[in-house]
């Protein structure tokens, strides 16, 4: 469930891409996602001896992830002046408003119904009914 989360975090900033290699500044671009993607390791390594769990690399690749989508939309507001507020309620909390009916469709079967193949059915069922 966290990497379909940095997955999803990640496809937010593709447009913001598209737009700083339009502009002809990708290297500024670049630079900032680079320098953000230094904070993957550190962070890995310190919540994996804070929290003792494997599942921390993960929360660490998820932050990091954020980390890297914040550091696309500002470098692009600084250079391209877009609107950070247009882009979080035209495609931030749409998006996010998805997944939350989308994790809960595909979670009540979960704390419902014994394991079994039938909820695996019924879980995917109501997991694309959301999606479609």
């Amino acid at each position: 469930m966290i990497m379909l989360g940095v997955v999803t975090i990640e496809k937010l900033t593709i447009g913001h891409g598209m737009i700083m290699d339009a502009l002809g500044k990708v290297s500024i671009f670049k630079s900032s996602r680079g320098l953000s993607c230094l904070a993957a390791v550190p962070l890995a390594i310190g919540f994996l001896r804070f929290y003792n769990v494997v599942y921390a690399i993960a929360v660490a690749l998820l932050v990091t992830t954020v980390i890297i989508a914040m550091s696309d939309a500002l470098i692009t507001r600084m250079c391209a002046r877009v609107s950070l507020r247009s882009w979080c309620f035209d495609v931030v909390v749409p998006i996010f408003i998805v997944s939350i009916i989308g994790f809960a469709a595909g979670a009540l079967p979960l704390s419902l119904l014994q394991q079994s193949f039938v909820r695996i059915c019924i879980t995917t069922v109501m997991f694309l009914m959301v999606f479609l």
